[in-house]
């Protein structure tokens, strides 16, 4: 499946990084030690939680019942946004 997302703007990514902290289970006390697959999960509800889907179909409770191996997909859409709305204009 193809992701898409909104034009991610700053009350977009503020709401993400506030999801990854409410996303993360207490037992970790750091989001990086997590399994890989708690991870994708955790990435996955913050976009969601945030907006960042053009889908609105695509909630918490999309996640919940997804197949723990097609998290990977999503997770991996959510991360290569983040890391373009990071990177600085090459202009």
């Amino acid at each position: 499946m193809e992701y898409k997302f909104v034009d991610i703007r700053q009350r977009h990514y503020k709401a993400f990084l506030v999801g990854l902290k409410q996303f993360k289970p207490e037992e970790w006390e750091d989001i990086y030690d997590l399994p890989v697959n708690l991870y994708y999960d955790v990435l996955c509800r913050a976009a969601v939680k945030a907006g960042w889907f053009e889908d609105s179909s695509i909630t918490e409770e999309y996640v919940d019942d997804m197949i723990p191996k097609d998290l990977e997909p999503m997770a991996v859409a959510v991360a290569e946004v983040y890391a373009q709305v990071l990177a600085p204009d090459p202009n």
